[in-house]
């Protein structure tokens, strides 16, 4: 009876077989083409992975051309200064008039702005201690001046 039934073949009726041929093709057209997308990326991970490692030995080497180098050089405390803005700050000098009695003010300076130019910036460098209150107290100093 087994024989029988396997024998028998059951057919099922599709309603627009050329559609869902159709529909079938391009399923399978979006599918290569995911594939296809996953292969790109898989040869552009291998392709980053290829120039990170190129760029970690380049960095090394020139790391130990660096060292070299700064073997080589003598020791100097010369530095070379960047060109900057020039600034004259205005200073105030209060006189007593001991005839008058009055305070004068002289302008001592003039402030002045030269912008020196320059093709980059260059990266900040460390404030010794000493720079760092110099600096502070120009900013106190400014303010006091800004309040009167």
């Amino acid at each position: 009876m087994q024989k029988k039934q396997e024998s028998q073949s059951f057919y099922v009726r599709v309603k627009e077989p050329e559609e869902l041929k159709r529909l079938l093709l391009e399923a399978l057209k979006d599918t290569v083409q995911v594939l296809r997308g996953i292969e790109q990326l898989k040869h552009a991970r291998k392709d980053i992975l290829q120039q990170t490692e190129k760029l970690k030995a380049d960095v090394r080497e020139i790391s130990k051309l660096n060292g070299k180098l700064k073997v080589a050089l003598p020791a100097s405390n010369l530095r070379v200064e960047p060109e900057k803005k020039a600034v004259v700050n205005k200073v105030h000098k209060k006189k007593h008039d001991k005839k008058s009695g009055k305070k004068e003010e002289k302008n001592a300076a003039v402030r002045k702005e030269v912008k020196a130019q320059q093709p980059r910036p260059e990266p900040p460098r460390k404030l010794s201690e000493l720079e760092k209150l110099e600096s502070e107290l120009g900013m106190i100093e400014d303010r006091l001046r800004g309040l009167k």
